[in-house]
């Protein structure tokens, strides 16, 4: 079912908006900054039994946040200050970054700080968290991902919609996710980062859902494992809303 819904008086002459009320996260039509009326007709569809419980709270986020900040710091902090204190490395002896525990990839090797590239959109008050508490030298990047096939079907087959990766070659990347569902977007990145010539791919995610998965990950850096339920907040969107929680919420019905 699809739900026209007039704008008011002011922006009537402007605009309408469609909504596909079927509609999953990341498929709208229009962006609502334009909009200023769009905050408060959008509250109209959402009925009150809809209210998001919380599923983690702000405190055990920022808790998440801290202990994967430092992990990500014990793995590329010391060899980058080693790597930039030490002369000799300017002349073709870098410093080794050993790999993540866990992890069967063989050591590597770092000269410049990290690139962090973070997935739009959902991801992105996690990103600005991890880096302010990492408190150490990086690059950053976004990427948005979508998915296409024929017609007006979507299939999983993703591509770059948006955002120039430039300097990938020779670059160690930490990809940076919100949530990892069936993992087909997220393993995409991570190829797509090594074909074209990154020194190495890696994976941070807030949350992962590991009963979705399509295809097999590796999450480097895990916030939390969490159930098969439709979740918003501290990034996190239904139809554009709920990103503003600071909390990681449950989305009844959906």
């Amino acid at each position: 079912m699809v739900i026209r819904m007039e704008l008011d008086a002011r922006a009537s002459s402007l605009a309408h908006i469609w909504i596909d009320a079927g509609m999953q996260r990341g498929h709208t039509f229009v962006d609502p900054v334009c909009f200023p009326c769009y905050r408060r007709c959008v509250s109209t569809l959402v009925p009150p039994s809809d209210k998001p419980t919380v599923l983690l709270s702000r405190q055990e986020i920022a808790s998440a946040v801290q202990r994967l900040a430092s992990e990500v710091r014990r793995d590329y902090f010391p060899v980058l200050r080693q790597a930039q204190d030490d002369p000799s490395t300017g002349s073709g002896r870098a410093a080794h970054l050993p790999s993540v525990p866990g992890s069967t990839s063989s050591p590597r090797t770092v000269e410049t700080p990290p690139l962090l590239v973070g997935i739009l959109r959902g991801a992105f008050v996690f990103m600005a968290d991890l880096v302010r508490a990492m408190d150490m030298p990086v690059t950053v990047d976004f990427v948005r991902i979508s998915t296409y096939g024929s017609g007006t079907r979507s299939s999983s087959r993703p591509r770059i919609a948006q955002g120039v990766l430039s300097a990938i070659r020779g670059q160690h990347v930490l990809v940076v996710e919100d949530i990892v569902d069936t993992g087909i977007t997220t393993r995409f990145l991570l190829d797509y980062l090594e074909k074209n010539g990154a020194a190495s791919a890696k994976l941070c995610a807030m949350l992962s859902k590991p009963s979705r998965r399509q295809v097999d990950v590796t999450i480097d850096y895990l916030g939390f494992n969490v159930p098969d339920l439709f979740v918003v907040g501290y990034g996190l969107d239904f139809a554009q809303q709920y990103r503003y929680l600071p909390d990681i919420c449950v989305l009844k019905d959906k």
